[in-house]
């Protein structure tokens, strides 16, 4: 069942333990999924913060890491070596 009151709390950022996350972004999909926005990546935050709200994960699923989307023809465990565009990318956003 969907929620109203949780993208709100994702946008007013979450207690976990003694650390209070970033502002975050949740779009709800259907009753059992949705996509989760977040700018940092702290220790399981994803499933904390959902755990924060009463609800479970039971799939998940990362799909970009910065301004970078992931290879969907990959197969779990599998990867890939950077390509030089990609690691640029990621340098400047660490600048930014």
């Amino acid at each position: 069942k969907y929620h109203d009151d949780i993208p709100e709390l994702f946008r007013n950022r979450i207690m976990i333990d003694d650390y209070l996350t970033l502002p975050a972004k949740y779009e709800y999909i259907n009753e059992n999924s949705c996509y989760v926005t977040i700018c940092e990546g702290k220790f399981h935050q994803v499933k904390l913060m959902m755990k924060a709200c009463n609800l479970e994960v039971t799939y998940l699923k990362r799909v970009s890491f910065g301004n970078i989307v992931l290879d969907e023809s990959l197969k779990e465990g599998e990867y890939r070596e950077l390509t030089l565009e990609e690691i640029n990318i990621l340098n400047k956003q660490t600048l930014d």
